[in-house]
């Protein structure tokens, strides 16, 4: 009897660590949790099965911003600038071609680039010695969404993209 109780505690400690888990990343995420829980749950990293986030989509770094991914997001207009400078030379084919993939690419690695982004803030603040309230504080001001930076991108973007086609 003994032998059973010690196989069923593991059992048990690893469903509380992942309602730990789920209720941590309900916290992070915010209203949208069922919507990336979906999304998550098909990502297996042992199928590596793509999911496609249309927001992402169409959006790319107003998307990212939106979602508190800074650095992805700077990462993602650097990327997106280097390459259009590169191949300005170049035919104009090749220009068009770039700016479909980036939207395309980021539909569908936005999921995959969340999921990553929101592990690694769970772990961080999970790691901190701080009491539990706080702890959860920490998750819900460091997740949700940001809107007014997510406008304010999208405002910048469009009015330079509207002084580069007007100067050129």
């Amino acid at each position: 009897m003994n032998q059973i109780n010690e196989q069923a505690a593991p059992e048990t400690d690893t469903r509380s660590a992942s309602f730990q888990l789920d209720r941590d990343m309900a916290l992070f995420v915010g209203k949208n949790i069922d919507y990336y829980s979906r999304k998550w749950v098909i990502q297996n990293p042992r199928t590596s099965k793509l999911t496609w986030n249309g927001a992402a989509f169409l959006l790319g770094p107003v998307w990212l911003v939106y979602r508190k991914m800074h650095w992805q997001a700077a990462a993602y207009i650097a990327i997106a600038v280097v390459c259009t400078v590169a191949t300005s030379s170049l035919s104009e084919g090749i220009n068009r071609a770039l700016s479909y993939a980036f939207p395309v690419a980021m539909g569908f690695s936005g999921n995959s680039i969340y999921l990553a982004h929101v592990e690694k803030i769970l772990k961080t603040v999970s790691d901190s010695p701080l009491p539990a309230e706080i702890r959860n504080a920490e998750l819900v001001r460091r997740g949700g969404t940001n809107p007014v930076a997510a406008w304010l991108l999208g405002i910048a973007i469009i009015v330079l993209t509207a002084v580069a086609v007007i100067s050129a």
